[in-house]
């Protein structure tokens, strides 16, 4: 064999072992994907699971506008009717009239939007995150008290007996200075 073909053997081996090194890393590529894509679609599972159990039942606005009427009728009216003297009362009630009109629109038109429904979601979670780090906190901030109540629990101890001590030593102090004190009682 000459040199040229033993140059082209040492090239072609040296080719097929790049490739099979290329297909390997490709494989192991291929393994570390398929493990992420797991991975997602186990959490993608998971907050669908989540979500699935919150879904909100949204009722028909017009239900509870009817049975805000209904009570506004049987409630309040007949006290409107018993005042005497109204005056502007019908133009008041057109107003009130037109803003529940208006405030039913708008209603309508967010509950049919789901980003409004998906932000209000959203709101409650930060809210509730927000209350976690703060009972988090009240939490702390009482274990750190009960651990300076005990602190001065104990030193209060301490001092307690250290006064009882002192207490003993002056009545031991006037025993002696005053030894017939004590018998002419």
């Amino acid at each position: 064999m000459d040199n040229g073909t033993i140059i082209a053997l040492i090239g072609l081996a040296g080719s097929i072992l790049a490739i099979a090194g290329g297909v390997w890393t490709q494989v192991v590529q291929f393994k570390k994907d398929a493990q992420r894509i797991d991975g997602v679609n186990k959490a993608t599972a998971e907050v669908k699971k989540d979500t699935s159990e919150m879904i909100p039942r949204i009722r028909n606005i017009e239900t509870c506008t009817n049975i805000i009427k209904d009570d506004i009728t049987r409630q309040i009216l007949p006290q409107v009717r018993e005042i005497s003297n109204i005056s502007g009362g019908l133009s008041e009630l057109i107003e009130a009239k037109r803003i529940e009109d208006a405030i039913k629109q708008r209603v309508t038109v967010s509950l049919d939007n789901p980003d409004y429904i998906h932000n209000a979601i959203k709101l409650v979670y930060e809210n509730n995150a927000a209350l976690n780090v703060r009972v988090q906190e009240l939490t702390n901030e009482n274990n750190v008290l009960r651990a300076e109540n005990i602190r001065i629990s104990y030193e209060n101890n301490k001092l307690k007996q250290r006064n009882q001590e002192l207490s003993e030593q002056v009545h031991q102090l006037n025993r002696e200075l005053y030894p017939d004190m004590g018998r002419s009682l």
